[in-house]
């Protein structure tokens, strides 16, 4: 009996661990699980001023270590805020973060941060200023204001050059994040 009772027992627990197909979610980006380890190796980040700072120097090093991976922002969604034709052939297009809802991501309120990329004709010619845009390509590195300016040869309006992280205080669990400005070579974007 107790042999009858055991094998019902392993039955029961291995049927729980079975995936439906109803439970299958859609996978998060990488930046969710940076900011799961993040926020578990860094338990008592918000305790007081002198946490969050050393905190946020923890975070912009994890964030630029990060960056190292070329496709650690694919499948993020951007808005492409503006373009801007170069003195040299083609274009240069600015994406942003801060116009998407990230709810859908488990533990992300608000995410900050630019994107700079090269685009050909070919490209320029679809994309549509205030539209969002899955994104796939390769990161080449983090990248300063002022060089995004040189580079975009126009004036840009800042928005963060800062990394940093912070609770939302009237959400458990979910966080801001910045992560300031990036160039990246982007060889696909999917309108949403």
């Amino acid at each position: 009996m107790k042999k009858v009772l055991l094998l019902i027992a392993c039955g029961l627990a291995f049927y729980a661990c079975v995936p439906t197909q109803t439970s299958q979610s859609t996978p998060q980006p990488s930046i969710v699980c940076l900011v799961d380890s993040f926020v578990a190796s860094h338990p008592d980040f918000m305790n007081n001023a002198i946490t969050r700072e050393q905190a946020n120097a923890d975070w912009e090093k994890a964030v630029l270590d990060s960056l190292k991976n070329p496709h650690f922002l694919d499948g993020i969604s951007l808005t492409m805020i503006r373009i801007n034709k170069t003195k040299k052939n083609g274009y240069i297009a600015q994406f942003r973060s801060a116009y998407n809802n990230y709810d859908c991501y488990r533990n992300i309120r608000e995410l900050y941060f630019d994107v700079l990329t090269y685009v050909p004709d070919s490209i320029a010619l679809t994309l549509v200023e205030k539209e969002d845009y899955t994104i796939c390509g390769d990161i080449i590195g983090p990248i300063d204001f002022s060089t995004m300016e040189k580079l975009y040869e126009a004036p840009l309006d800042r928005y963060t050059d800062d990394y940093s992280i912070s609770k939302y205080e009237y959400q458990e669990g979910k966080y801001d994040i910045k992560m300031a400005n990036i160039m990246m070579d982007i060889k696909e974007f999917k309108r949403n």
